[in-house]
């Protein structure tokens, strides 16, 4: 079966050019929100003809993309008896009334999204006893009366989300037997009735995140005794019955981030035997007790706490927890760990502790873990790398923002299958000779935002680095010699702000995409822009108008983007600036004028004048000048949100030195 989709116009012809195709059984039809199609109606008429003449067509979907389209259910009567899937996203049309789908009788999915239903009446959806799928998400609805789904027996997906519910209407889903998954996200709820979902004992999937609950009745689950997903985040939920969960051996799932929540009760997982997955980040949990997981702890796979206010992690909290992979404990108030704080986590691999409060971490600690790959220490105050000598297979670690003083060769000897290193922004005033020599898969190194002065000349030469950052630093001399045994496998490398740092003019930058070399010594080379690469030169320390002149004419052609804001002496002499950009067709990304002693005289309307708007023509090269003084925007013709989204505009330069653009009405100048 083949799909067809039309957007934009339609035209008879079309129609009938493509009526005769054979096996078609889905017809999309997208009206894009354009200045052009905002008066024009979709043409249901043509649509019905499609119809038809397709015996095979049973799907329409109508996306209207918010165009305020009308929409009326009696232009499908013609051919509604075909159809056994309608969507409708955002179209304008008539509230559901009683009878109002009698010709719809094969429809097993109706999807109505922001149709701007106010109501649904009792009748309205009957005749679609065939039914099983039913979504009215975000309509504005505050009249649901009783037995509105009463006729649906073979409903089992319902989904009432971003409505304006507000309250559980007494019987609402009570006739629903079949129903599998329940969805009222973002409604606006306050309560949920304890008797709700006493009618939906074949019930898997649960949702009410995004209300403003503060309770849960503590039987508003036990008659069902399939449920496997129960979500529940984003509410102001302070505590939970300690039954809640009683009778659920089915739960696999359970989400419970973003509330109040002070304490998880004794015995909420008695029966929550096969639970896989819990998250419980972004509470007010303070402490942990043993115990909590028992039931539970042969099947958790992933753990969350994050965003908690966890001092500490008692011992033998996760006793039993020997299938457990991901565990989040990140955010809280952790200053130490105790030595068997992990103990049983033999199959864990991620572990995330970042954001917290820890200064030192024992020898042992991590020895219960010998599967983990993935490390995350950062933004903590560890002054010395912990001892992972007992985790063979770590690949990932961060420990960027801490206070590390020194990467030393014992403290790196056991990480040999290391391949993410970042250790930026510590305290770190020099590095072993020899203390990466044994990462032979180190791909990703990130030292920025430290204290080295110099690098030991061999300090790379096993390593296969794709990405070095080595920013931000007081690093001196040419660095050339230190990237020499990398060339085959380096793609992105930032040396900027080490600012008498340089290199031999010998550097082979065109096998890079990805260079940074602002706010250094480096001489500018052409063949740094490769095809497609990204370059930054912001506030360069040897820079003059002739180099960069040679670099914007050899550079525009060939990369994606260029940066050579922060310049303003290099750039003074506007002339050959003009003479250079005018060669090329380009576009102009524009971030503010913070350097400048007054805007541009032509300052565009912006509502925040330092947020990035980018004009550029696919496949051709972004130039950013910012802060450069030099360059504007003329909005002539344009409306706000129009010049990103209309094609036809044109460079040109003016007598002033600052760019305009334009709508190409006859004007000069490049289009992009």
């Amino acid at each position: 079966m083949l799909q067809i989709t039309l957007s934009g116009f339609f035209r008879a012809e079309l129609v009938a050019q493509l009526s005769h195709i054979q096996r078609v059984s889905t017809l999309q039809i997208d009206a894009f929100a354009s200045p052009l199609a905002l008066d024009q109606q979709l043409p249901w008429e043509m649509v019905g003809t499609m119809f038809l003449a397709m015996p095979d067509l049973t799907t329409l979907i109508a996306n209207c993309h918010q165009s305020q389209q009308q929409f009326a259910f009696s232009d499908l009567e013609a051919f509604a008896g075909h159809l056994t899937e309608l969507n409708l996203l955002y179209c304008r049309t008539e509230q559901l009334t009683s009878g109002l789908f009698r010709f719809f009788t094969n429809l097993t999915s109706l999807r109505m999204s922001g149709l701007g239903l106010e109501r649904l009446e009792k009748g309205a959806f009957d005749y679609l006893t065939k039914l099983e799928v039913l979504t009215v998400n975000s309509n504005p609805i505050v009249t649901w009366e009783a037995g509105v789904f009463d006729a649906l027996p073979r409903l089992y997906l319902l989904d009432l989300s971003r409505s304006s519910l507000g309250a559980i209407p007494q019987g609402l889903f009570t006739k629903l037997s079949a129903l599998q998954r329940l969805e009222l996200d973002s409604c606006s709820l306050t309560e949920l009735p304890a008797d709700m979902l006493v009618g939906n004992p074949a019930l898997l999937e649960f949702t009410a995140s995004g209300n403003t609950l503060t309770t849960i009745p503590e039987t508003l689950f036990s008659s069902l005794p399939l449920l496997q997903t129960l979500i529940l985040e984003d509410n102001n939920i302070v505590t939970l019955p300690p039954a809640l969960l009683h009778g659920l051996t089915a739960l696999t799932r359970l989400l419970l981030f973003e509330n109040l929540l002070t304490e998880v009760p004794d015995g909420l997982l008695r029966d929550a035997n096969a639970l896989v997955y819990m998250d419980l980040s972004n509470n007010m949990l303070a402490s942990l007790t043993p115990g909590t997981l028992a039931a539970a702890a042969a099947t958790l796979t992933s753990l969350l706490f994050n965003g908690n206010q966890l001092a500490e992690i008692p011992g033998g909290f996760f006793k039993g927890c020997t299938m457990l992979d991901q565990l989040g404990i990140a955010d809280n108030q952790l200053t130490r760990l105790a030595d068997d704080a992990f103990g049983d986590l033999e199959e864990l691999t991620m572990l995330a502790l970042q954001e917290n409060q820890l200064s030192q971490i024992g020898p042992t600690v991590f020895a219960h873990m010998p599967k983990l790959v993935d490390v995350q220490l950062n933004n903590n105050s560890l002054t010395e790398i912990p001892v992972f000598s007992a985790v063979p297979p770590l690949a990932s670690l961060s420990l960027e923002w801490n206070e590390l003083r020194s990467l030393s060769t014992a403290s790196l000897l056991a990480l040999t299958q290391l391949s993410y290193l970042n250790v930026a922004h510590n305290d770190i005033t020099a590095l072993d000779a020899a203390a990466l020599s044994h990462m032979t898969h180190l791909a990703y190194l990130a030292l920025n935002d430290n204290l080295l002065t110099q690098l030991p000349a061999q300090a790379f030469d096993n390593n296969q680095l794709g990405y070095l950052d080595l920013s931000a630093n007081n690093l001196r001399g040419d660095f050339a010699p230190l990237l020499a045994s990398s060339w085959e496998s380096l793609q992105s490398l930032n040396v900027s702000n080490n600012y008498d740092l340089t290199v031999a003019n010998t550097f082979q930058w065109q096998k890079l995409s990805i260079i940074d070399i602002s706010g250094t010594m480096v001489p500018l080379d052409p063949s740094m822009c490769a095809i497609n690469s990204t370059v930054v030169m912001r506030d360069m320390q040897n820079a003059t108008d002739d180099n960069f002149i040679d670099m914007i004419t050899h550079c525009l052609p060939k990369v994606d983007f260029l940066d050579i804001s922060l310049n303003d002496d290099a750039l003074g002499n506007a002339t050959l600036m003009r003479l250079a950009v005018s060669q090329y067709q380009v576009g102009v990304s524009f971030v503010g004028w913070e350097n400048c002693s007054s805007p541009p005289p032509h300052h565009p309307p912006f509502s925040n004048p330092t947020r990035p708007y980018t004009l550029c023509r696919k496949g051709l090269a972004c130039l950013n000048l910012l802060e450069a003084c030099l360059l504007s925007v003329e909005l002539i013709g344009l409306a706000w949100n129009g010049w990103s989204s209309r094609p036809a505009c044109c460079l040109q330069w003016d007598s002033t030195a600052y760019v305009s653009l334009s709508r190409c009405h006859g004007c000069r100048g490049y289009c992009v």
